[in-house]
């Protein structure tokens, strides 16, 4: 597999349905690659992980956007809230069929 990778991540939960990432698929992480708006990343959120879609970044505000209409998008405030962008989704692994 890619040599970007720096690790693989077990997705927990339905919020990325819409693009195809569904629970249980391994998600390859780069810590890496260019994370911009768009991109499928690897957030932490006061020590919570979560997989979303970067939807806007400026200083004072980061919105993380689900990918499954039964969600809200979660927007942050930097400078208030521990936030860490810790890699963007490079590969997708899926067990079974």
């Amino acid at each position: 597999l890619s040599s970007d990778i720096d690790y693989y991540l077990r997705v927990k939960g339905d919020s990325m349905v819409d693009i195809g990432i569904f629970e249980e698929d391994l998600i390859g992480v780069s810590k890496s690659a260019n994370t911009k708006v768009g991109s499928v990343v690897v957030a932490r959120i006061n020590n919570e992980v979560t997989v979303k879609t970067l939807a806007e970044m400026s200083q004072n505000k980061v919105v993380l956007r689900a990918e499954n209409q039964k969600y809200d998008d979660i927007t942050i405030n930097p400078k208030v809230e521990d936030l860490a962008i810790e890699g963007s989704c490079v590969a997708l692994l899926r067990e079974s069929i």
